[in-house]
């Protein structure tokens, strides 16, 4: 379904995937996002803004690389923590679609 409705030729600039999807919205929200983990409210505080950061790179990585290959078990505990916390910021529809969000939240689940 994902296939029909990422027509290239429709919609260029979205994800050949859901996780490339995803990938491409916090590659474009990425420092929004580092700052947002940031916030004491957020779990997070206690990473430091280059760990953050480093951990969304290792994030997003993955959801480049795909989730099949069993690369989510790798997933450094801050990647893992990043994960998690997207999964539950994130609006549906507001900053993602329903299905590339489905995709964040099977990662995540696959991660407990």
């Amino acid at each position: 379904m994902w296939k029909e409705y990422a027509n290239t030729e429709l919609r260029p600039w979205l994800g050949d995937t859901p996780e490339g999807e995803v990938a491409l919205h916090l590659m474009r929200n990425s420092e929004r996002i580092v700052a947002l983990a940031r916030v004491v409210d957020s779990g997070l505080d206690d990473m430091s803004r280059d760990d953050a950061d480093e951990a969304l790179r290792e994030l997003i990585q993955l959801l480049v690389d795909g989730t099949e290959s069993g690369g989510a078990e790798g997933l450094s505990k801050n990647a893992r923590h990043i994960a998690k916390f997207l999964s539950e910021e994130i609006s549906v529809p507001k900053d993602l679609g329903m299905i590339p969000a489905l995709a964040l939240g099977e990662l995540v689940k696959s991660l407990q």
